[in-house]
């Protein structure tokens, strides 16, 4: 426990020291918001684990959402989403742990947290499953932006996914009591290889404070239509300009053939091949 307390510890200060170093890093906030709790939520647990005391337990699940919520946050200004993030959503994203709190203190008068026999209650579940659910949704957000991404940029997600989906594998390892130490959590300590994975952006990809799918949102709010067809000339994106051109939406016509959306596609496909090409005129 102290060995991996003191890891948890020096990882965390790594990455904030590597965050004030570089300066200019996308999601710089929540990425310090992130380590610090790791760090509280570290020690919290190590004396709820020692000293045995429930009054620590309740400050472990707080700290466990502040992590958990700060990693969303993060995949939200990372993926360029930050019309997201308004004093209303974060004020929703704050309800949930404040009445966890709640619930916690009072569950004498309702044993929604703990149940009289020392089993845990529904409320307890809901916490456990809005964490790992805020993670998840902090990887679809990530997931969603490869197709805007070059290859470095590619890799650099994949490492922060792979980051965030370790403490959703050790609460099922949790779950399922495969663990050699009786009743103690991996998450926090888990949360640790995460720290790591963020590190090794920090250090090989320095994280910059560039809108990694500008060129996605560019394209999405430009007037001019705009399409992406594979070697097989299969549709593989297209913005919204060109859904109001062809009448359709990219999820009913993603994986079609461009020749049976685009009834001039013979006479648009002539031509010497390149990589990019730009019509003028009717495409339908």
């Amino acid at each position: 426990m102290l060995i991996a307390l003191l890891l948890t510890f020096c990882i965390a200060v790594t990455n904030l020291a590597w965050i004030f170093f570089l300066k200019k890093v996308r999601g710089k906030k929540s990425l310090v918001v992130f380590f610090i709790a790791l760090v509280i939520w570290s020690v919290v647990y190590a004396l709820f684990y020692y000293v045995n005391s429930v009054l620590w337990l309740p400050f472990t699940f707080l700290l466990s959402t502040i992590a958990s919520t700060s990693l969303l946050t993060y995949a939200l200004e990372y993926t360029g989403r930050t019309e997201h993030l308004t004093r209303v959503s974060l004020l929703i994203l704050a309800m949930e742990p404040l009445l966890t709190q709640i619930l916690f203190w009072t569950n004498d008068l309702h044993h929604l947290f703990f149940a009289n026999s020392g089993l845990t209650g529904a409320w307890y579940w809901v916490n456990v499953y809005y964490s790992d659910g805020l993670v998840l949704v902090a990887v679809y957000f990530l997931a969603q932006a490869f197709q805007y991404k070059s290859k470095q940029y590619s890799s650099q997600t994949l490492t922060i996914i792979a980051g965030l989906l370790i403490p959703i594998l050790a609460k099922i390892i949790d779950l399922g009591k495969a663990w050699l130490i009786p009743d103690l959590e991996l998450s926090p300590f888990v949360f640790t290889i995460s720290g790591l994975f963020f590190l090794y952006c920090l250090i090989r990809f320095k994280l910059p404070d560039i809108d990694m799918v500008a060129r996605g949102v560019a394209v999405e709010h430009m007037s001019d239509g705009w399409m992406v067809i594979n070697p097989w000339n299969q549709i593989v994106d297209l913005n919204k300009a060109t859904e109001v051109l062809i009448g359709n939406t990219r999820g009913k016509i993603i994986g079609d053939s461009a020749e049976s959306v685009l009834k001039n596609w013979p006479a648009i496909s002539q031509g010497p091949v390149s990589v990019e090409r730009e019509f003028r005129g009717s495409i339908i």
